[in-house]
């Protein structure tokens, strides 16, 4: 852990749910003044990768993610790792971001299919940045994803031109079977 860090408190048990959603086990063993020790068992995935379409919304069209490419935005390094690793266990080609002010420069040269961000990104607000990506005609698909998951939050995504929204903490298996099969 890194000292002087102040986080959300969501790396545990989204670590659980990511290793559950994959079958797995985790054993945790901890002595105080020594550490904790973090065992991750996987089996070997033996799926293909499947192209999605996200379902429209309303009379938009079905956005095709066939080109494999996400942008991860989160001001949390964890959480960026784990929906990196994951997402590239599925076959797609991701980046992350932790700076928000790089977001619109990344996203020209990345030209992600799908971005996915956190509506606090400490600095910038994931909302206001979801509107500026589309008066800045960005066309592919944004999942907002945030601490707290009232209709207000969810509403505001939607009016931000969000596809989808996705509370935290994200339920890793229920995530990665949507990215699988929609």
């Amino acid at each position: 852990a890194q000292q002087g860090r102040e986080g959300a408190g969501l790396g545990l048990s989204i670590v659980r749910q990511l290793v559950e959603s994959m079958d797995g086990e985790l054993k945790l063993s901890s002595a105080p003044g020594v550490g904790t020790r973090v065992h991750v068992h996987l089996p070997e995935q033996t799926q293909e990768p499947t192209p999605i379409v996200l379902a429209p919304s309303g009379d938009e069209p079905a956005l095709n993610l066939s080109n494999r490419r996400v942008l991860i935005v989160d001001d949390d390094p964890d959480i960026c790792e784990l929906l990196q690793w994951s997402l590239r266990e599925l076959g797609y080609a991701t980046e992350t971001l932790q700076d928000a002010d790089r977001l619109h420069a990344r996203t020209a040269a990345f030209d992600p299919a799908l971005i996915i961000i956190d509506v606090d990104l400490g600095t910038r607000s994931g909302l206001l940045l979801t509107q500026e990506l589309r008066l800045k005609e960005y066309e592919g698909a944004i999942i907002v994803f945030s601490g707290a998951s009232d209709a207000r939050t969810r509403a505001a995504a939607e009016k931000a031109g969000a596809n989808g929204f996705l509370a935290k903490p994200l339920d890793m298996r229920r995530f990665l079977r949507w990215m699988q099969q929609s």
